[in-house]
């Protein structure tokens, strides 16, 4: 295995501060160049400081309310919960807090081992994300750092394949502990919101699941991988409907490996965002315009770096020993957490083919 020379601490800090800038730089252009433009943030920062206020912001996100905007509140309330502090700030600070800081918290922690990670942050669905103000940075912080797993509870469809990705049961349970305690502060804070987010949740336009789209079942393949948190990510976020287009994939650009094969899924996630538009179609076409492309041009790439590895992944003891009567192609071989995203252990090499 070629060792790896970690980067030095100041160059890790460097680049996580020039990607940090260089998301308040797309943040402030774009609220100048297109100051009509709401980012996805902006209702859910509104709906924090409601609850700060003691007030129901499922009674005051939508159409012609308090909060002018085309779409009711569809989070639940763990998801203004979890960024509850940034109700106190004005809207424009608590939006660059929350794109920025994740942003160049990920710089830091993917550049643990290397530069090679680095052309995630020119990828169609991190410059997207980091425009429109999506969850996806803090949630992959997440998946790196588990007890920041805590932010799963505030978009369930994504937290659940960060879940999956839990690069050991130990990090699991440290995400699932910090879940539980913004669900458990939600309940706390309006006991009755369940009742509420589900009456909006029924009258929303239903997102597509990648899985039920044509060539989409071709994904269950991964599980011939079902050891690995790459394949089981994948599946998840297949199966369960998310934002479309490449944006509700960002945490998938984890799985490439080498800076070749990230460079090249970072372009092909330029294609939805290209492809979607089209005069005169619905929001519901022009949303399974853009899932079908992610589907093409995201996940079955994927599906073929991850069929490219070995089935090897730790299981627990007693799980290990009823997979050991399993055929060998199917039960595959115990193998380590530790991975080249991950915190456990030093560093360690890359192969150049994946």
């Amino acid at each position: 295995m070629t060792a790896v020379v970690a980067p030095t601490m100041r160059a890790r800090l460097a680049v996580a501060l020039g990607v940090a800038l260089a998301c308040i730089t797309i943040l402030v252009f774009d609220s100048i160049a297109s100051p009509d433009a709401v980012p996805d943030f902006d209702h859910v920062w509104f709906a924090a400081k409601a609850i700060l206020e003691g007030r129901d912001p499922y009674q005051l996100i939508g159409p012609g309310r308090e909060y002018n905007y085309p779409w009711s509140l569809y989070y639940p309330l763990t998801a203004p919960t979890s960024i509850l502090p940034l109700g106190f700030l004005p809207l424009v600070a608590a939006r660059i807090l929350f794109v920025a800081v994740p942003a160049g918290l990920l710089a830091y922690l993917l550049t643990r081992d290397g530069f090679s990670r680095l052309p995630l942050f020119a990828s169609g669905a991190f410059l997207y994300s980091v425009k429109t103000a999506q969850w996806g940075p803090l949630a992959i912080c997440g998946l790196l750092i588990p007890w920041l797993g805590v932010f799963c509870a505030a978009k369930p469809n994504l937290g659940l394949g960060i879940l999956a990705g839990a690069r050991s049961f130990g990090a699991l349970t440290r995400m699932l502990l910090g879940v539980m305690g913004v669900v458990l502060l939600s309940f706390v804070l309006q006991p009755e919101w369940p009742k509420r987010w589900f009456e909006v949740i029924t009258l929303a336009p239903q997102p597509l699941s990648v899985l039920t789209l044509a060539g989409g079942p071709l994904l269950l393949l991964a599980l011939l991988r079902w050891r690995r948190w790459e394949a089981r990510m994948l599946l998840l976020f297949a199966l369960v409907p998310q934002t479309s287009g490449a944006v509700g994939a960002l945490p998938l650009m984890l799985v490439p490996r080498s800076s070749r094969a990230l460079t090249v899924l970072g372009i092909l996630s330029y294609v939805p965002i290209f492809f979607a538009p089209q005069a005169g179609q619905t929001i519901e076409q022009w949303a399974r315009r853009e899932t079908l492309a992610t589907l093409f041009a995201v996940y079955l790439p994927l599906l073929w770096l991850i069929l490219r590895m070995p089935n090897q992944g730790p299981l627990p003891l007693k799980l290990e020993a009823v997979v050991a009567r399993l055929p060998k192609w199917i039960r595959g071989e115990p193998g380590l957490s530790r991975d080249p995203v991950t915190m456990d252990g030093p560093p360690i090499a890359a192969s150049p083919n994946q």
